[in-house]
């Protein structure tokens, strides 16, 4: 919780903000009136804007996501690594961040007592190249480990499941951790730099 102006502000710490969803994602909270913490490896690419935070650290860091999360009430867990180009071979890199950093979060929740963990997964976790018709989040299930075709997909899917697993753990004061994920496709939009060139590209 943070004080803006002597009155209560719910505060939020988004990893991966660094990047174009964990950025937009942080910018939109801030509009909203929510003081928000901006935490990436990465230094910013775009101007920090009023009510923002940033601290730059990585996510596995524990001692450092513990600072970063001082007075937080929910973190919005989008850090991850492998998604596409040569990062992709990278594959131990990819589950340090991808499930140890998920890890490290999952804790610090229980350390730090925040009750809200939103995670950012991916679409991949469920879908395998089938269509999907009239599915929901009973009806569609993960796609087997050993059936993902990259290591991100594979990781994602890891992570997806342990976020789920931690709802309802015990916290201090009564309280319980409540967390949920969520599985986009492809985020592109106005700026972004990953998606939008190789689609242009692919037009031409």
């Amino acid at each position: 919780v943070a004080i803006v102006n002597g009155k209560r502000s719910m505060k939020a710490l988004v990893t991966g903000g660094g990047g174009y969803f964990g950025y937009s994602l942080g910018c939109a909270l801030a509009q909203s009136g929510i003081s928000v913490i901006l935490l990436d490896v990465h230094k910013l690419k775009w101007a920090i804007p009023h009510g923002v935070i940033f601290f730059q650290s990585d996510v596995r860091d524990r001692e450092a996501l513990y600072k970063a999360c001082a007075g937080v009430d929910c973190i919005f867990h989008a850090a991850s690594y492998g998604m596409s180009g040569p990062e992709q071979l990278q594959k131990g890199q990819i589950e340090s961040i991808n499930v140890g950093g998920t890890k490290a979060v999952i804790d610090v929740c229980i350390q730090r007592n925040i009750s809200r963990l939103i995670y950012t997964s991916t679409v991949n976790v469920v879908f395998g190249g089938k269509p999907i018709e009239q599915g929901d989040e009973d009806s569609v299930p993960y796609v087997p480990l050993d059936k993902h075709v990259d290591h991100y997909s594979r990781t994602k899917a890891i992570a997806d499941q342990m976020v789920l697993a931690a709802n309802g753990t015990p916290l201090k004061g009564g309280n319980k951790l409540r967390t949920c994920v969520l599985r986009p496709p492809g985020i592109y939009g106005p700026e972004e730099q990953r998606h939008l060139p190789r689609v242009a590209s692919s037009i031409e």
